[in-house]
Order: structure tokens, then C-alpha cells, then sequence
């Protein structure tokens, strides 16, 4: 496992018509449920972030293409099972996905954040692998904090990432 301190130094703006408002890209709602359908408020800053992240951690030069920005409901596994949801985003290739837990409140929701190294900011993982069933990631509930992981296969490697 490694980390990494990722700043956010963009300057996107967010227009009137999002819920987001403030000086980061994650200071409000970034994502809604209506009719049991999950919709991401702001994909494109949302992407914008995640994808300078992972270029600055995987050190690559060209254009990395996350695709299928989506809120998604998992299962913890740990001390107790309960639902939990995480924004996960995938390479074009499926062999990088990133992640983040988030809090759901009434039809809203909002990164998981916390007071880090940097800042307040929120984890997010990545997840770096070519297994067979595929990276992927989940949530683990030990003593009531949740810890993002990375799926069991030997191939996949897992960084931290505290965003801000």
C-alpha cells in the first residue's frame, strides 16, 4: 500500500445550477437519489480532480479517461454488515478504479470527509491490477470507522489518497 497528498489546486468554478457551492469541488451534495436513480451533481469536476490525481500518483503523462463516474451501494464487511456508498470511477481499460465512501443524507450525497495531514479533505483509493474478476472496491466497518480496500486478488496494488 502507498499514499498520496493530493491538493486541490484547480480553480473550477461551479455553476449556479449545482448544489455545490464554495471554494472546493466537494464542499457540497455531489451526488442526489430520486425514484431509487443515483445522479452525480458535477461529474466533470468530480473527474477533473480524480484524474489529475492519478496521474500525478501513477505518474503517466498522458490523458488518463475515467469513465462510468457512478454512486454505487455496497455491503461493509468487517465488525458489523451494512450499506454503505461509494463513488467509483474506471480507466478506459478497467485496470485503475477510484473511489471514495460517502455520506448519504435524506436524498443527498456528500464525500465522507475529515480532518487529515493537509487539511480537511476526504480519502479516496485507487485501486491498480489486471486480475481476472478485476480491482475493485469495497468497505470495511472496524470499530465504527469505515476503511476503503481494495479487492483480495495478489495482482492489485492499493494507494491512499487524501484529496482537499
Amino acid at each position: 500500500m502507498t499514499a498520496c497528498n493530493t491538493k486541490n489546486d484547480s480553480n473550477a468554478k461551479n455553476n449556479s445550477t449545482t448544489k455545490n457551492v464554495g471554494a472546493s469541488y466537494y464542499s457540497g451534495a455531489i451526488g442526489t437519489i430520486k425514484n431509487g436513480k443515483y445522479s452525480i451533481i458535477n461529474p466533470d469536476a468530480i473527474e477533473r480532480e480524480w484524474e489529475a490525481s492519478l496521474k500525478r500518483r501513477l505518474k503517466l503523462h498522458d490523458t488518463i479517461g475515467l469513465e462510468n463516474l457512478e454512486i454505487i451501494k455496497v455491503k461493509t464487511t468487517g465488525d458489523i454488515e451494512e450499506d454503505c456508498y461509494i463513488l467509483v470511477a474506471k480507466t478506459k481499460s478497467d485496470s485503475v478504479t477510484m473511489s471514495a465512501i460517502l455520506e448519504h443524507k435524506g436524498d443527498d450525497f456528500y464525500f465522507m470527509t475529515k480532518y487529515m495531514s493537509g487539511g480537511k479533505g476526504y480519502l479516496a483509493v485507487i485501486c491498480k491490477g489486471e486480475c481476472k474478476t478485476g480491482c475493485y472496491p469495497g468497505v470495511r466497518l472496524q470499530k465504527d470507522d469505515k476503511y476503503l480496500v481494495c479487492s483480495s486478488c495478489t495482482e492489485c496494488e492499493k494507494m491512499d489518497c487524501e484529496m482537499y
